[in-house]
């Protein structure tokens, strides 16, 4: 679990538009989790990141691809405005194009492809989070699936996504990122690479996993025993990998 006191703990809860772990009752109980072990969270809307993998699926224009992006962004937020309006501590939503815009983000992406250019271990962590993406995402796709085309917005989105990530968000003193799924191969070692050495305290990934523990839990039903002490959330158990 969490090391630090929470009245000194600020995170980011990263939101991949369109994923249903972002949706309801998994939202809400991040959301309550987060309440309960932090003193500051920024809400990160990947909103326009998307359009990376818009393209990869559909044949459109690059155009096209972010206008869809930021109007998915929209409709996710207005969806859930009334679980975002359970956020009881300090908070801000930023849309994925502050980032872009970011004065120093064409730096920091120069930065990132450096590095892959240089250093062998870095590429092949690079090239096996991609893998693993377009693993999954031809199976989704089917006999239409164009791997070149694939390849190329995947290694821009990660490119991107580390940059941003890694290099543009320690200056937001984050000490967690939050996220339903386990840190991307890349991103990890673009952590160890870039912020480990200056800041040894920030941008730790923090896995949330989902759990149904609640009463109406097929093993509670089974076995009768309830989980009092850990943390039920909407009949969720919601318990955290440190990365």
């Amino acid at each position: 679990m969490l090391n630090y006191n929470k009245h000194e703990l600020r995170c980011v809860l990263i939101i991949s538009v369109g994923r249903p772990e972002h949706e309801g009752r998994k939202l809400y109980s991040a959301i309550k989790f987060i309440n309960n072990h932090f003193s500051y969270c920024d809400v990160a809307i990947c909103d326009t990141l998307q359009r990376h993998t818009i393209s990869m699926f559909n044949d459109i224009s690059d155009e096209k691809s972010l206008f869809m992006s930021e109007q998915q962004g929209i409709d996710w937020f207005l969806r859930n405005q009334q679980i975002l309006n359970e956020i009881k501590i300090d908070h801000d939503f930023l849309c994925w194009d502050e980032w872009l815009r970011d004065k120093e983000f064409e730096e920091c992406k120069t930065k990132i492809l450096k590095i892959c250019e240089s250093d062998p271990h870095f590429k092949k962590s690079l090239d096996s989070t991609i893998s693993i993406f377009l693993n999954r995402a031809k199976k989704k796709a089917g006999q239409s699936f164009c791997f070149d085309r694939a390849y190329s917005y995947c290694h821009d989105y990660l490119v991107e996504e580390s940059a941003v990530m890694m290099l543009i968000w320690p200056r937001k003193l984050y000490h967690n990122i939050v996220y339903p799924h386990a840190i991307p191969l890349v991103l990890g070692e673009v952590h160890k690479h870039f912020v480990l050495p200056k800041h040894p305290d920030l941008l730790h990934w923090l896995e949330i996993k989902f759990e149904k523990r609640g009463l109406n839990s097929p093993f509670y039903k089974k076995t009768g025993i309830k989980y009092e002490n850990e943390e039920i959330i909407d009949d969720l158990k919601v318990s955290c990998v440190n990365s």
